[in-house]
């Protein structure tokens, strides 16, 4: 049995309120947050409205700030990019409204090493701490095999940078995957070898490759997941 089904979402969440109250507690009596949460068995962690760490315990920097602490920077800058998706995500939900939210996650931690995660995030905001905005509880639940996590993140990296392609970009991507050359294109769209050769590029670079055959690789299993129609 894995070990996270030993505990069920509730459960996490109440002692996820039970650190809330007494960091709550500290900000309102302006004590010291690190005398509550610093010997926590998971990563806490305190965002300002704009995602700045604002605190973070030992395990959180062990397990995501890879060499220095998180405290004065942007997760952004820091965690791994399957991690900082459901980060930016998971704060806007708060910051839109939502008081607290609980769920598991895949990604990657420091090392990038593949893990699960169990996250709460709770939202500081009747708190009138101007600095202070979201408190945030991660637990490792489970290691995982790095490729698996990898395989995925990629997956997902890669549909973010293809939502960003225009219409035209789609129509270039799809005539490229129709094994159709360049000046074939081009003499199709009434534009310049070089236009169209620009857009392949700025393409490929957005999805990390070289070469056409590692576009279409991606572009295939994208479409073979069901995240788009590439017309094949």
């Amino acid at each position: 049995m894995d070990s996270y089904s030993h505990e069920t979402a509730s459960d996490f969440a109440r002692r996820g309120m039970e650190l809330y109250a007494r960091v709550a507690d500290a900000i309102k009596r302006e004590a010291s947050i690190a005398a509550v949460a610093d010997s926590y068995p998971d990563a806490v962690y305190i965002k300002a409205a704009d995602s700045q760490i604002v605190y973070s315990n030992p395990v959180y920097n062990r397990e995501f700030s890879t060499s220095a602490p998180a405290v004065g920077r942007y997760p952004t800058t820091f965690l791994h990019r399957s991690v900082s998706a459901v980060s930016q995500a998971s704060d806007l939900l708060v910051l839109k409204g939502a008081d607290q939210l609980e769920f598991l996650h895949e990604g990657c931690c420091a090392k990038g090493q593949g893990v699960l995660l169990r996250t709460f995030k709770k939202s500081l905001s009747s708190l009138a701490c101007p600095n202070m905005a979201i408190l945030g509880i991660t637990r490792v639940e489970r290691r995982l095999e790095t490729p698996a996590a990898e395989q995925q993140h990629d997956i997902c990296s890669a549909w973010q940078a293809v939502q960003q392609w225009d219409a035209r970009d789609h129509l270039i991507a799809r005539k490229l995957l129709a094994g159709q050359r360049l000046t074939e294109i081009a003499e199709e769209l009434e534009v310049s070898n070089k236009t169209v050769e620009n857009r392949r590029n700025a393409m490929y670079a957005s999805l990390e490759v070289k070469s056409l055959p590692e576009f279409v690789k991606i572009l295939v299993r994208l479409h073979d997941r069901g995240f788009g129609d590439f017309g094949l």
